[in-house]
């Protein structure tokens, strides 16, 4: 008779509910890594798509696990990516005449825009510029409302920069590229308070 019943209320339980007794825990979110694996999938899926599209989006990734890493950022880099995985992936030029090439159709810029910040210690609004100004020597600089850095040293590099205007004006440091990650990690590092 107990048997009956026990069988009986866990069926009525199971019916009202969905489960008895389950567990209150919400569903795991997905890793970094899986949602790596199908915004990378997406972006190689579409029409526009290169033959490699797919192991540099996963080159590009990883490398911003890492930075997320050194710098501590893993909550910006997963709330980004927990935007970006799931959506629709398409075809665009960013200008006139070039190429079009995959691209996130959903608004995830804020995200994306507060993990640069993060990682780079830079406003998202710099902008980078690269020039040759003699045969054997190569300058860059980043521009940024409140600071910038110059950057000169032979092609390949090592370059030798320094802090041209904001908190640390003056302030000299290496970069192991001219117009890259090395010379924005090397700003947003070196230059800000």
């Amino acid at each position: 008779m107990v048997q009956r019943i026990r069988a009986g209320l866990v069926a009525v339980c199971a019916a009202v509910s969905g489960s008895c007794g389950g567990s209150d825990e919400p569903a795991a979110e997905p890793s970094v890594e899986a949602l790596i694996t199908l915004l990378c999938e997406k972006q190689a899926a579409v029409d526009c798509a290169k033959p490699d599209t797919e192991q540099r989006c996963l080159d590009d990734l990883h490398e911003r696990v890492g930075f997320a890493e050194q710098e501590g950022c893993q909550p910006e880099l997963h709330a980004y990516l927990k935007c970006a995985s799931p959506a629709a992936v398409g075809c665009g030029t960013l200008t006139n005449g070039s190429e079009p090439s995959p691209y996130i159709d959903a608004d995830c810029t804020d995200l994306n825009d507060a993990f640069f910040s993060c990682y780079t210690k830079l406003s998202p609004l710099c902008a980078v510029g690269l020039g040759v100004p003699g045969y054997t020597d190569i300058a860059c600089t980043i521009k940024c409302a409140e600071l910038s850095s110059l950057c000169h040293g032979p092609e390949g590099g090592p370059y030798t920069c320094t802090c041209d205007s904001g908190p640390r004006a003056g302030t000299p440091f290496q970069s192991t590229d001219c117009g890259g990650m090395g010379l924005i990690w090397g700003t947003g590092h070196h230059c800000t308070q």
